[in-house]
């Protein structure tokens, strides 16, 4: 065979192994996290450090006869946990339709349970919302998608019979903003004698300015317990606050 002909098949033999090589070749290395995404995960590492769920969270000043609202139910396995430790009644709110039929399925049996299938806010209306597990939100575009319903905590407040609310836990995602500054501006915050809530850090360009406000709102009528920022924070109500 003339020689031109035997490199001509070993260029062709090479671009096959550089082919096949290709399929072994390691992924692409995934994008570096952001320093704020950086600084989150530092924060739950020192959350998950001291058990903070267990340590803080659910030590609480609570009896049978407390009321507790949990405002984004999702598994509803929080509130489970309450009523396990304090046999108190718990009011669950969690507007995903899906994440609702799966807390009804597992609750809906226990008079303990007051089960709502939809949110609190500052207004009353309908959102779609992007669900993502635990980080599922109405700020976020994740894929697939719900319609949820979401009332004014007023007009809740109006039409139920609770004075008072023992334990208030938020954990909505980026909604906690807008009903928060609701629940000041309206004076139902001085309902509540202590509030747990998670303020998120990647929903709202303005967040921080957002959740100092309302922090320094809250010191009128609230005194801070502990604080993990961007993880979890407990507010106690001052007993002159009280309605």
């Amino acid at each position: 065979m003339p020689l031109p002909l035997f490199a001509k098949g070993f260029r062709k033999i090479g671009r096959g192994f550089e082919r096949v090589g290709r399929w072994f070749d390691a992924p692409p290395p995934a994008p570096a996290e952001s320093p704020q995404r950086l600084a989150h995960i530092a924060r739950l590492e020192k959350w998950y450090a001291i058990d903070g769920d267990q340590n803080l969270r659910l030590k609480l000043d609570l009896s049978a006869e407390s009321v507790v609202f949990d405002l984004g139910g999702y598994d509803g396995s929080v509130a489970v946990e309450i009523y396990a430790r304090y046999g108190c009644p718990v009011w669950v709110f969690e507007p995903c339709p899906s994440f609702f039929a799966d807390i009804h399925k597992r609750l809906h049996r226990n008079p303990a349970f007051k089960l709502f299938p939809f949110g609190l806010a500052g207004t009353s209306r309908t959102e779609t919302i992007s669900l993502d597990g635990a980080g599922t939100s109405t700020f976020r575009a994740t894929g697939r998608t719900e319609v949820i319903e979401l009332r004014a905590a007023a007009d809740f407040f109006a039409e139920q019979p609770v004075p008072e609310i023992d334990l208030l836990k938020v954990n909505i995602e980026g909604g906690e903003y807008e009903l928060l500054d609701h629940m000041i501006e309206t004076g139902l915050i001085r309902r509540v004698k202590e509030l747990q809530v998670q303020f998120h850090e990647d929903v709202l360009p303005d967040a921080d300015r957002r959740m100092r406000a309302i922090q320094t709102a809250l010191g009128k009528s609230h005194r801070l317990n502990w604080q993990h920022e961007w993880v979890w924070e407990s507010w106690s109500r001052n007993e002159w606050a009280g309605l």
